[in-house]
């Protein structure tokens, strides 16, 4: 009797297709390995580097030239009132002087080092050249009378705004505190605009700043996704505004 040869089964399916070949355990093996690894790889739209500004630095060794700076932090933070800031309106101002004001601030943190919303009001100055630490924001006096959701931050983060999934908030006349970097002494700046920018934008309950810092020393810009922290009133004499006590002050001052 004539022997037959054995017809491969044909078949789409590849484990079918290889078992029907009779191939050597060891070819086996190969295959399927190498099917496995091809299921590891991640597509390259899913990996993500860490948010990042391209930060340059007068004199600094490790930003002399514009460099991408990796963000440890990058934080949203929103206090409507600073309990025990004790401001009063003052004499020669619109109000009746002697009227309690209350104090908001605004501010976004970021930072070369990992912190998170309770940790960012402890962040001590950087100890060197590639640490950083930058707070931009705004801080607005308001008599209780009118709540804070008269004021321009109020309008967009008070619980009964508008809208809490998309929202677009362009601060003007923002204060910034830049430390580190190589930085001799920290860089303390009011009244910012024009070329310096810090936009929030929301949407599908995601925050992200954009930001332009131009001070003659540092220029720092990006597009930075941000973690929203609690809006809540804290206390002065738990934990240091962002912005600093100078610029509770401040806003006294402007009212």
């Amino acid at each position: 009797m004539p022997m037959r040869r054995s017809v491969p089964v044909r078949t789409s399916d590849p484990w079918l297709y290889l078992i029907s070949q009779r191939r050597t355990s060891s070819t086996l093996t190969i295959a399927c390995v190498a099917i496995a690894v091809s299921l590891l790889v991640v597509p390259s739209d899913a990996r993500q580097a860490a948010p990042a500004l391209t930060l340059s630095i007068k004199n600094s060794t490790a930003y002399a030239q514009p460099t991408p700076a990796p963000l440890g932090a990058a934080l949203l933070i929103v206090t409507p009132s600073w309990v025990g800031a004790n401001a009063k309106t003052l004499a020669g101002g619109s109000e009746v002087p002697g009227q309690t004001l209350f104090v908001s601030e605004l501010a976004v943190v970021l930072s070369s080092r990992k912190a998170d919303c309770m940790s960012a009001f402890a962040l001590g100055a950087p100890d060197n050249d590639k640490d950083f630490l930058i707070v931009a924001g705004r801080t607005e006096a308001y008599l209780p009378r009118r709540d804070w959701k008269s004021t321009v931050v109020g309008k967009v983060f008070a619980a009964d705004a508008a809208d809490k999934d998309k929202n677009h908030l362009a601060v003007d006349h923002f204060s910034v505190n830049i430390q580190g970097g190589g930085l001799k002494k920290m860089i303390s700046k009011d009244g910012l605009g024009g070329s310096s920018l810090l936009v929030l934008d929301q949407k599908d309950g995601q925050w992200t700043a954009d930001v332009a810092l131009k001070t003659g020393d540092v220029d720092a810009a990006g597009k930075v996704p941000l973690t929203a922290c609690s809006v809540e009133n804290r206390s002065k004499n738990e934990l240091p505004p962002l912005l600093g006590e100078n610029r509770i002050t401040s806003a006294v001052q402007r009212y």
